[in-house]
C-alpha cells in the first residue's frame, strides 16, 4: 500500500472499463478537466479511452497531444501524464493513450466529506412508500437527508437512491440500504427544517466510487 503521493504501478489501481476519468490537454494554460470513458488497457502498451466531452459534443483530438490525467480508484485519487498515440474516429470516437508506468496517488481519508444539494429518494421497505428529500451532506459513510416532514426512527433502514452525474449527459445511479442514526427537527425564523442522518450499508465499489467522486468533485471546487 503506497503512502499519500508516492507513485504505484497504473494496474494497481485495478480500473475496470466503463469507469470515468478526466483529461486536460497539457497545451492548455487553462481549461476544464473532460470526462473520458475508460474502454480497456495493455499492460506497457496503451490506455485506450473515448474521446473527451464538452458541453454534451464529443470533441476531436489530435495524435501527439499531451494530457494531464486524473481519476478516483477506491478511496485514491490519482494523476498521470500522458499523450495520444492514435486516435480513431470509427466505430465511434476514442483513443490510445500512451500507458502510464507509475501514477501519483493521493489517499481520499473515509471521514472526507462535502456540502452538496442532490435530490434523493427515501424508501421505507415496510410500508413501501418513497419519500422525496434532499441529500445535504455526503460522505462514503453516509450523508444527512432533509426530509418534508418528520419520520423515521433511531436504527431503523432504508433504501436511498440518488443520481450522480459524470458527465453533461450521462448520469449513474447510487441504490444503498442505510440505517437512521440521527433525527432532528428545528425551527428558526418560522421555518421548521426536519433532518436524518444515515449511515451507507456495505456501500459496492462502483457505488463507493461514484460517492467519492461526488464528495471529491465539490472538494474541489471549494479549494
Amino acid at each position: 500500500m503506497s503512502e499519500d503521493g508516492a507513485p504505484i504501478p497504473f494496474e494497481d489501481l485495478a480500473l475496470q472499463p466503463g469507469e470515468m476519468l478526466q483529461v486536460h490537454s497539457a497545451l492548455e494554460v487553462v481549461g476544464d478537466f473532460l470526462p473520458v470513458g475508460l474502454l480497456g488497457y495493455l499492460k506497457n502498451q496503451t490506455l485506450i479511452v473515448t474521446n473527451p466531452i464538452a458541453d454534451g459534443r464529443v470533441v476531436s483530438v489530435k495524435e501527439g497531444t499531451p494530457y494531464n490525467v486524473k481519476g478516483f480508484s477506491g478511496t485514491r485519487h490519482f494523476v498521470f501524464k500522458s499523450k495520444v498515440l492514435k486516435a480513431y474516429a470509427q466505430p465511434y470516437p476514442h483513443m490510445h493513450l500512451e500507458y502510464p508506468r507509475l501514477v501519483n496517488t493521493t489517499r481520499i481519508r473515509a471521514t472526507l466529506r462535502s456540502v452538496v444539494n442532490c435530490p434523493a429518494t427515501l424508501y421505507n421497505p415496510i410500508s413501501r412508500k418513497e419519500t422525496a428529500v434532499v441529500l445535504r451532506d455526503l460522505s462514503v459513510g453516509g450523508g444527512l437527508l432533509v426530509l418534508p416532514e418528520a419520520i423515521g426512527r433511531k436504527d431503523a433502514r432504508y433504501t436511498l437512491s440518488f443520481m450522480v452525474r459524470i458527465a453533461d449527459d450521462l448520469e449513474e445511479e447510487v441504490r444503498t440500504e442505510v440505517i437512521v442514526r440521527a433525527l432532528d427537527t428545528q425551527v428558526s425564523r418560522d421555518v421548521t427544517t426536519h433532518t436524518m442522518g444515515v449511515q451507507f450499508v456495505e456501500l459496492d465499489r462502483a457505488a463507493r466510487l461514484l460517492v467519492t467522486t461526488l464528495v471529491y468533485r465539490q472538494r474541489l471546487r471549494k479549494d
